[in-house]
């Protein structure tokens, strides 16, 4: 694992952190408490690379059906997030600076004036289909460091089990997200 993460200040996010599609973790409240305790485990986890396992993949119910969720653990969340915290802040500021959903949504009128119809824009089906290779050739061109680029991927094709998707409900993957986006297309 590279060094120069902040886990505490992740760990920390993490932990408070709530998905409106999963339910409250209550174990979370207890594992607040022992806080030092866990971020000392989980660097030791990844000072022996014991990090990054198959998520389990839950389907939350949403208004019209269901999606699937990548439901990692506190440890490999607290390293997923400390990994991007780390990328963010190299971006260029642009990237950095957006509301991710909001911009998203936006895009399609913003950028293309003579568009008559914009049928949908939705986040969430991007995620499943982000590829891992692609992401990580952006990345690297955008920040330049290598190691907590590689690493990212690494983590990512570990809990998604194969080479594309990021964890959807996840403000940190939001960040993930904006690099690659494309211009939208005129319909």
């Amino acid at each position: 694992m590279i060094s120069g993460l902040d886990l505490t200040a992740a760990l920390r996010t993490e932990l408070t952190s709530h998905t409106r599609l999963l339910p409250k973790r209550l174990d979370y409240a207890l594992l607040k408490k022992r806080q030092d305790q866990l971020r000392r485990w989980i660097e030791a986890q990844t000072k022996l690379a014991h990090w990054g396992g198959p998520a389990d993949i839950v389907q939350a119910e949403k208004v019209h059906g269901t999606r699937p969720l990548a439901v990692m653990t506190i440890e490999d969340r607290t390293v997923y997030r400390a990994l991007v915290d780390r990328l963010a802040q190299q971006l260029p500021d642009d990237l950095r600076h957006r509301q991710s959903n909001a911009d998203f949504q936006r895009a399609p009128l913003d950028q293309t004036p003579a568009a008559t119809y914009i049928t949908v824009t939705d986040i969430a089906s991007y995620y499943v289909y982000v590829d891992h290779d692609v992401l990580v050739d952006e990345l690297t061109s955008q920040t330049g460091d290598y190691d907590a680029v590689e690493a990212t991927g690494t983590l990512l094709d570990k809990v998604m089990g194969r080479g594309i998707g990021i964890p959807q409900v996840s403000t940190a993957s939001d960040v993930l997200g904006i690099p690659i986006w494309t211009e939208p297309a005129a319909i």
